[in-house]
């Protein structure tokens, strides 16, 4: 099992962290969203690495934005 920690502007209040949850959740290779915070970091468990246009995709639409994806 892999992880990634992404870095997500547009974070501003609890909801924000159950929507990215949510929507991390269900990118395909995502196995598990450790953990999201305020700060703008999440970090997940994936079947292999994701790029950052994966991410980028997933939140198409939304006004959050990966700023980046780090492994490990």
């Amino acid at each position: 099992m892999n992880k990634q920690t992404l870095t997500i502007s547009g974070i501003t209040c609890h909801a924000c962290i159950k929507l990215i949850t949510n929507i991390l959740s269900k990118i395909d290779g995502v196995t598990n969203v450790l953990s999201v915070d305020h700060s703008g970091q999440a970090n997940v468990s994936v079947t292999t690495p994701l790029s950052k246009e994966t991410y980028l995709q997933a939140f198409t639409g939304t006004p959050y934005s990966i700023e980046s994806v780090h492994e490990g």
